[in-house]
């Protein structure tokens, strides 16, 4: 651990004391192991199991760092190097969890809430009753839903989706939304409501018919190029894909590189290890 992360941890010696007990509406930190960080007036002090997180509370996870906060039925699961705030508004059950980066996993009941949403700097993933995982670094965010369904909508381009279990959506800076998965994929939508990617079909859960919003009709001029990035993986010709880019998107782990680590924030580096 750096000299300045424990500097800022206060010796990494003071826990958040527990002044009241937890009301109905309150996150409670039920699980955890290894280091996991609240940003208390300007000062990184390590959450305790069992410990209430107020709200608007920024929390953070070292690489080693696990936690699960839960209300009700309800539960946010952070994965190690992730940064959240969570937002609620009691009165009309709207909870909205700002995720600067890493990975975050939720589970609600959409009977139990009536807005619930992630948000990332490319995307927004709001809850129609599911579990799924919202992803996000400096390059882009990508949302995997494992039940029930998850309006996508990228902050930049305003394209929305639905996305259900078994499918993916994914987006970076300058790059439209993408679906993959298993079945009919979804269309597409802008921000006017007019479909500008269209599924044709069903994907299969596995090749090149996944990697593809166009569900294999090649939507660039029938070339192939099933993307607007132009890599192949359309395969409307059936040729095998010829580039070899196969995956979802052909391009996906190489957008943004020169991303600037935004959401990177409160002075902690995205690096430090517990």
């Amino acid at each position: 651990m750096s000299r300045m992360l424990a500097k800022s941890m206060l010796l990494a010696t003071l826990a958040i004391a527990l002044v009241s007990p937890a009301l109905g509406d309150d996150w409670v930190a039920v699980k955890l192991r290894g280091t996991v960080l609240t940003l208390v007036e300007g000062s990184w002090i390590k959450l305790e199991r069992g410990a209430v997180v107020p709200d608007d509370r920024v929390i953070r996870t070292l690489r080693t760092g696990r936690v699960v906060l839960v209300r009700g039925k309800e539960s946010i699961e952070l994965g190690g190097e992730t940064q959240v705030q969570i937002f609620d508004r009691t009165a009309s059950q709207f909870t909205t969890v700002k995720q600067y980066f890493g990975t975050v996993g939720v589970e609600a009941d959409v009977r139990d809430v009536q807005h619930f949403a992630v948000q990332t700097p490319y995307l927004a993933a709001v809850v129609k009753g599911t579990r799924f995982v919202v992803t996000s670094d400096a390059d882009g965010a990508r949302v995997d839903v494992s039940r029930g369904q998850v309006a996508v909508r990228d902050a930049d381009t305003r394209q929305s989706t639905l996305v259900v279990a078994g499918q993916s959506a994914e987006t970076s800076e300058g790059t439209p939304l993408a679906v993959s998965g298993e079945g009919k994929l979804p269309d597409v939508r802008d921000g006017a409501g007019q479909v500008v990617a269209s599924s044709g079909g069903s994907s299969g859960a596995s090749g090149s018919g996944q990697s593809s919003n166009a569900g294999g009709n090649g939507n660039a001029g029938g070339n192939g190029n099933g993307n607007a990035g132009g890599n192949g993986n359309g395969n409307s010709g059936g040729n095998g894909n010829e580039n070899g880019n196969s995956g979802q998107g052909g391009g996906s782990e190489g957008r943004n590189a020169g991303g600037n680590g935004r959401g990177n924030a409160y002075g902690l580096s995205k690096r430090d290890d517990d």
